[in-house]
């Protein structure tokens, strides 16, 4: 799977960190002018199974494979008085496979988006947390209004959970105007 991922896509990879994906950010903070923060509210929670099976489908053909995803999302979770509650959407939280399913999720929700759709835009991407950048304030306020309303959920289409995906944090911030009043968002030195 690792040859499918976008370049900047830095969580749960192997020789990529949330450290990279900072470090990328804080030096395409001195080129671009523009940044959106984008979060997917209750992202591992809420991810549709049908597009995520899609997803791997797309990659395996392999029965056995698809029979242990499926059951892996669509397990119950036992609470700790032993009472067992269905799960209708997401991957199980701190399972091993989940940090792998949610990225490729994304690959296709957001990071084969964006290449589509604003390819001149790069992004640092870790998890389901978003940073695209760009040199002017209407570029992000579009990718905002496209990526931030719909989080991938374009894609999802009549997907039963799409409200949920669209339910995102979306914030335009000016990196000129915060650079100068908050040196370490971008840096110990000044714009040039």
């Amino acid at each position: 799977m690792e040859p499918v991922f976008h370049s900047d896509s830095y969580g749960y990879r192997p020789g990529k960190s949330a450290i990279e994906a900072v470090r990328e950010a804080r030096e395409r903070c001195w080129r671009y002018d523009w940044v959106l923060d984008l979060d997917i509210k209750g992202f591992f929670d809420s991810i549709d199974w049908e597009l995520m099976l899609r997803a791997v489908r797309h990659h395996t053909d392999c029965a056995w494979v698809l029979l242990y995803i499926e059951r892996w999302l669509k397990a119950p979770v036992q609470m700790e008085d032993g009472s067992v509650v269905p799960r209708t959407a997401g991957t199980p939280q701190g399972g091993v496979i989940s940090p792998l399913l949610a990225n490729l999720f994304l690959h296709y929700a957001f990071d084969a988006w964006m290449a589509r759709t604003f390819a001149h835009i790069p992004f640092e991407r870790y998890a389901d947390d978003r940073v695209p950048r760009t040199y002017r304030r209407k570029e992000v306020r579009c990718c905002a209004r496209d990526g931030g309303r719909s989080s991938g959920a374009g894609r999802q289409g009549q997907a039963p959970n799409h409200r949920k995906l669209r339910r995102s944090r979306a914030v335009v911030v000016s990196v000129a105007e915060k650079a100068g009043h908050d040196p370490v968002r971008c840096g110990s030195e000044r714009r040039a």
